[in-house]
């Protein structure tokens, strides 16, 4: 069962729009988040990666699980999965900045 999201927070897109052909395992990843009023969920999906972005006048949270990549080597995997996540931050105009 899935729980109800309070009426206040605003959704966008749809998170179980997934079409499944024979040879998908299906795969659940759960998160608790505490949000604030206010607060957006945006369902999305880049070249075939989905991830949720979550938004308010304080926030812009985004949350990407289960990059795959087709390759076999583990150099030609990762150069693939960090060119997927990058993709994703230059859409979501994000960038990981070094904290001092």
């Amino acid at each position: 069962m899935i729980p109800e999201i309070p009426q206040y927070y605003k959704s966008q897109g749809d998170p179980f729009e997934e079409q499944f052909n024979e040879d998908t395992r299906l795969v659940m990843e759960v998160m608790e988040i505490n949000l604030t009023p206010g607060t957006t969920i945006f369902h999305k999906k880049a070249n075939e990666t989905p991830y949720i972005l979550l938004k308010n006048k304080n926030l812009k949270s985004l949350m990407v699980g289960g990059i795959r990549s087709v390759n076999s080597g583990i150099k030609e995997q990762s150069n693939e999965i960090f060119q997927k996540l990058e993709d994703i931050l230059e859409r979501e105009k994000m960038s990981i900045l070094k904290q001092t």
